[in-house]
């Protein structure tokens, strides 16, 4: 008789008895390279999660973070995406909302409005200015053309928005080694997602109702509600007091303003070098 067709099937990578498509105990695809077109994907890194798996993980992360997060740096991916994938799905749809706000309500009038704002980046770095003297020169003499490079610019940068808000979260943990680093950078991907659905919703009720707009009392809240968030998210993960919780959010509230200059520095510095090429 065969005996190797009655063998129980084993996890390749750690030697577990295999049942379903994952791996019980390490996680991993058990088919992941069983063809040609599975081993393409694998080294070009193209996944094609199951909607059902993000679905749930955007759940977790919306209502119940500290199980998302614990799930996510102890190994228990199963029904779950990673967080790389979860970020990039959150910011696609948020970045759709807008790309359709924009064609549905326009964004012409709130453009032009804004090129004297973005004018006034040029004085946000004067040690630039030495640096660039030519290019800032014909900055000044053209505010609206500096301001379309600089949106120009700021779109190559769009792809790692994400990481202005992961950072803040990032930092104002990592650093108390309260926890361990990957745990940190994981609660702050989680923070992301809850961050990024929020203000595409806010920019959504932005777009319906005008009157929004600048709107001091309803910004406070939702500030509010995303600390409270983070707060309860950090305390039931990492296990401590409403003190250490409620002092993150705070933290990484006075660390995004100078995050977001340094971001706005760079696409300044990047406006400046490649103003030639761009036809300036």
């Amino acid at each position: 008789m065969d005996q190797t067709a009655t063998a129980t099937p084993t996890c390749p990578y750690c030697g577990t008895e295999a049942v379903g498509r994952f791996c019980s105990a390490c996680g991993k695809e058990l088919a992941e390279h069983s063809d040609s077109t599975r081993v393409m994907k694998d080294v070009l890194g193209v996944k094609t999660p199951p909607v059902k798996a993000i679905t749930c993980t955007g759940y977790f992360a919306l209502f119940r973070p500290a199980l998302l997060s614990t799930r996510w740096w102890n190994g228990e991916r199963r029904g779950l995406v990673s967080p790389v994938v979860m970020i990039s799905t959150v910011t696609a749809i948020a970045g759709s909302i807008g790309a359709v706000l924009g064609h549905l309500y326009g964004t012409g009038a709130i453009a032009a409005g804004n090129d004297a704002d973005l004018a006034q980046v040029q004085n946000l770095a004067p040690f630039l200015q030495g640096r660039f003297p030519r290019q800032f020169a014909a900055a000044a003499g053209d505010p609206v053309g500096f301001a379309q490079k600089f949106r120009q610019v700021g779109g190559w940068f769009a792809a790692f928005w994400p990481l202005l808000l992961i950072l803040p979260g990032y930092l104002s943990l990592a650093p108390w080694k309260r926890i361990r680093s990957h745990c940190a950078l994981i609660i702050a991907c989680v923070e992301t997602v809850f961050l990024t659905a929020v203000s595409a919703g806010f920019l959504f009720l932005r777009a319906i109702v005008p009157a929004l707009e600048g709107n001091g009392l309803l910004t406070t809240l939702i500030w509010i509600g995303i600390c409270v968030h983070g707060a309860a998210h950090i305390r039931h993960a990492v296990g401590s007091g409403w003190g250490y919780a409620i002092s993150r959010p705070l933290i990484a509230t006075l660390l995004f303003p100078f995050i977001i200059y340094g971001w706005m520095v760079e696409v300044l510095w990047v406006t400046m070098v490649s103003w030639p090429v761009l036809g300036g």
